[in-house]
């Protein structure tokens, strides 16, 4: 029996082997928790890993389109740049037809360029003659002037 300073009565170790119930008890409960806890983060990781899994795929076509899209451009331009190239070997070759072809003749061409001041002074000359003469012709009285007849006829006449 308990001593008569306790207030309630004596109940044994009824307590104690409910208390290592509880303890197990609520380790359980913890334990389920835990598992239910795991499995959500669980669930929320696979459900990350599949959206990352899908865009990272997504990605590597997209990548690979544009890839191959790049290739051909490339193709593309490295023809245009040798069609080019051949295009300026051809000029070139072209242009060097032309610059022999003016430098034989040349020789010709400078007897212009040699003889201008030359030449220059001749017009020069030539159209200070001509004028004169002009201004000579133009004073002159011919016989049978103020009659209609030319110069031509009257020396017909004469001859």
């Amino acid at each position: 029996p308990p001593p008569k300073t306790w207030d309630s009565p004596y109940k044994g170790k009824q307590e104690q082997s409910q208390g290592i119930v509880a303890v197990l008890e609520l380790i359980e409960e913890d334990i389920k928790a835990d598992i239910q806890e795991a499995e959500k983060a669980e669930k929320e990781a696979q459900d990350k890993y599949d959206k990352l899994k899908e865009e990272s795929e997504k990605s590597i076509k997209d990548l690979g389109t544009a890839v191959d899209k790049l290739n051909k451009d490339k193709a593309t331009k490295e023809k245009d740049v040798a069609d080019a190239k051949t295009e300026k070997e051809t000029k070139q070759k072209e242009l060097q037809a032309v610059l022999k072809k003016i430098k034989e003749a040349e020789p010709g061409c400078d007897f212009f360029a040699v003889n201008f001041k030359k030449r220059d002074a001749d017009r020069t000359l030539e159209i200070d003659g001509l004028t004169k003469t002009k201004a000579i012709l133009k004073d002159a009285k011919y016989p049978g002037e103020g009659k209609s007849r030319l110069l031509q006829q009257d020396v017909k006449k004469h001859a």
